[in-house]
């Protein structure tokens, strides 16, 4: 799986797969939803007479959408993680390629209910503001 073409472009690890983030369907799933996409693009390119212009779109390959829906799908599937997964998906995003997109996996694990508090409380210390933020609110907000 780890030599796969879509697993490389998208730029998963071996941690992604450690964690049963990805498993062989989960990415065949992802390939699956990107070549549908492509072609509804395609598609939709093609009816507005536009195909042409914005050929260029296909060469492009938004490699943390990949990341980001596989991430989001496996916190659907676990709705309860011990709290060191949970630390462990945290360090995965401050780790991403992608500085947003791993700052939003930060954050969505801040707002489970499974967050260990002593997350939080790294959280808080962060020099991103929108994660010390969110920590404070989901602090304030487990006190009610």
């Amino acid at each position: 799986m780890e030599n796969d073409d879509f697993f490389i472009k998208s730029n998963f690890s071996k941690t992604w797969v450690d964690l049963r983030i990805i498993t062989p369907a989960v990415l065949e799933e992802l390939k699956k939803t990107h070549e549908e996409e492509m072609e509804e693009l395609r598609q939709e390119y093609e009816n507005d007479g536009t195909l042409e212009e914005y050929s260029w779109r296909f060469s492009l390959f938004d490699d943390e959408h990949q990341r980001w829906r596989a991430f989001t799908k496996f916190l659907e599937r676990n709705k309860n993680l011990p709290p060191e997964t949970i630390k462990t998906l945290y360090e995965l995003g401050a780790s991403d390629s992608d500085d947003m997109m791993g700052g939003s996996m930060m954050q969505k694990l801040l707002y489970r209910k499974d967050c260990p508090l002593e997350l939080l409380e790294i959280a808080l210390q962060s020099d991103r503001n929108f994660l010390v933020k969110s920590a404070n609110r989901e602090i304030e907000r487990r006190r009610k």
